[in-house]
Parts: C-alpha cells; structure tokens; sequence
C-alpha cells in the first residue's frame, strides 16, 4: 500500500497531528508547543501528515518552522524541522523519506533561503543518508557538576556517615574554580521582557563567516516568555522556569545568559553577544553562581565544535559527554543562489538545535 503525504489543515487537522505527536514523541507538552508556533512573529511554518493510500488514518507527521538566521554576516530566513514522527508499524525508510522530502519544501518553493534538521540519534540520520546528505556538523553535550550528593549517593548510598565526604567533595568542586573579573563590566539579573539593546546586539555581533541564529527582542520574547515548559515552573519575578543573566560595560549590554533551571539541574538555554573571550568567562561564572545558590547538582550546555561557547565551558571546566545532535542543512541552489559555503562555522548552541 502507498503512502501519501501532504501539507496539513492547520485548522482541520491539527488534532491529528498532536495526537501523532502524544503517542510518539511522549513527555513534551505537545499541544502548548503547536500554540507557541502560532505565536511566532514570522508565522506558525508548515506541517505535513501521511497516511496510507485510501485511508484517513494519520500515520507520520512533521513541521518546520521559520526562523531568522545570520550566514556570514547576511539575514536570512531559514526553517528549522522541530517535529518529526512515524507509528511504530510504518517505522520503514520508505515512508520516513517520503516525509523528509517534504519537509524542503518551503526551501524548494523559496519560501525560505535554506533548511535545517537536528536528528539526535542514528535512526534520524538514516533518512539524510538515503537521501545522500551527510551532517554539517556536530552539537555536543557539556557537564559541570556543581554537588557531588547525587554522585556519591549512587556510588556509596545513603547514610549519614557519608555526610562530611559530601560537604568536603562539595567543597573542593567550588574551591576548584577559576574566577576572572572584568575591569568595568556589571553583571546583573534582567527581569523584564528583552527589548531594543537586545535587537542592536544582535545587530553589532559579527555573524562573518558562520552560521547562527537571530536574537532580536521579538525572537527571544517569542521563545523564552511564551515557552511552554515555563508554565511548571514556581519563579514569580523571572521568566517562570528561566533566569536571565546580563553583563553591561559603561552601561552598554554587551552579552547575556539564560538558564533553564529543572529541578536539580540545569542547562544553559543560551550564552550570547560581543567579545565573549572578555566577556563571556565573567557572565559564565555568575550563571554557576546562581546555579549553585538554587543547589543545582549539575549544569548542562549544547555548542558545536565551532562555537565560540565551547572554549568557554572547558575553561569554566565542564566535561565532554556525548553528541547530541548532528546537524543536517538543506538548501536548493538549482532554484535559489547558493548560500551555504561549505567553509562556513556553524556556531550552533542550544538555541539553535531546540526549540
């Protein structure tokens, strides 16, 4: 039996498309996601479902939503593919190809410059490699831990004899950290909604020779105060789950963090801006610092190989883990000019490869 796919009713068949999404890509809160789609500034992108020949049963769904990109010092509207699901019964390459195609179509219309997927797991890259594309590159996880409790409690168990090894472990881990200080350079909490100094910092950071994301205020409004996860969270006077964290020199925002704080642990959302061999050490510490003043056992953080983030965290001394995702571009230089040189940096972070 074949299978079509086709762009899907946003309006008639979104249920549909939430369901795929419920029983197959469980623990996310798929329905406040698909209504923060509808509230990005650049328009909800487009999904696509599949069925059987001759059936109204929904059997793989995918979306790709619009984003703004810097490549190489130009903005441009790319996509990003933040959905990607197939029942188990059709888990064959055949249909998973068939909605990977689909999904260069608003890059093969032009409606968008170029594509992108972040597949974190082989059997994501197995349709990319039917199809003959290899991954850009690679986004890789980075550890901090910050409490040695829930480490040695695995390792020795609970008891209280173990108690003064703790606080000596905990300790050393805060001892064991390199502290640098800026001449000039505030940091402090930002607790308002991210306004213009954010779009001109955007605008002022050298995007020349690599590829990011655009962090003008409505993009970082859109993601971080409407972002569905926030409604878990129990902080009143920050961004529900979120901190934010700004560094200033003469008054001037220079760079800023957020983190994405989840119960004992934490990951870095975002770490961005100017100059961050100066800045960026300083605003990187007072993240840790926050951290530690919530009892975060561990701090997470994305960043490509290329990324100006990755010297950062290994001086702060995180710790390598695993790959967490590849990054497979898509772009039609037959329809539109070429805009992805294969020399380009893809300076990815966690902003860039969730969503």
């Amino acid at each position: 039996m074949g299978i079509s796919v086709r762009l899907a009713s946003r309006d008639d068949e979104e249920e549909q498309l939430i369901e795929i999404l419920d029983r197959n890509l469980p623990g996310r809160p798929n329905r406040k996601i698909q209504k923060l789609r509808h509230a990005n500034p650049l328009g909800p992108g487009w999904s696509w479902i599949a069925r059987p020949q001759g059936s109204e049963t929904a059997i793989a769904a995918a979306s790709v939503l619009p984003r703004w990109f810097w490549v190489d010092g130009r903005k441009v509207l790319g996509g990003q593919v933040i959905e990607f699901a197939v029942e188990a019964p059709y888990r064959s390459l055949g249909p998973a190809v068939l909605l990977q195609r689909a999904t260069f179509e608003p890059v093969n219309s032009g409606e968008v410059a170029f594509g992108y997927d972040c597949p974190p797991h082989e059997r994501g890259m197995a349709t990319f490699l039917r199809l003959g594309m290899q991954p850009t590159a690679e986004v890789l996880r980075y550890a901090l831990l910050l409490r040695s409790d829930e480490f040695l409690d695995n390792r020795l168990g609970s008891g209280a004899w173990k108690q003064p090894l703790v606080a000596a472990a905990n300790l050393a881990l805060r001892l064991n950290r390199p502290r640098r200080s800026v001449h000039g350079l505030e940091i402090c909490a930002h607790e308002k909604a991210f306004d213009e100094e954010f779009s001109h910092l955007d605008l002022c950071t050298s995007s020349s020779g690599s590829v990011r994301a655009g962090r003008a205020a409505e993009d970082l409004n859109w993601r971080y105060l409407d972002d569905p996860w926030s409604a878990n969270g129990c902080f009143k006077t920050w961004f529900g789950r979120y901190r934010v964290v700004v560094a200033r020199q003469a008054g001037e925002l220079v760079a800023f963090a957020i983190l994405s704080v989840q119960e004992e642990t934490a990951w870095l959302a975002d770490l961005f801006g100017r100059s961050l061999a100066d800045f960026g050490g300083a605003l990187l510490e007072a993240v840790v610092d926050v951290c530690r003043a919530e009892k975060i056992q561990r701090l997470d953080a994305l960043c490509s190989m290329d990324s100006d983030l990755r010297l950062l965290l290994e001086r702060a001394g995180f710790r390598r883990r695993e790959r967490a995702y590849r990054v497979v571009p898509y772009e039609n230089a037959s329809r539109n000019p070429k805009l992805l040189d294969s020399d380009l940096q893809w300076t990815f972070t966690n902003f860039e490869v969730t969503c």
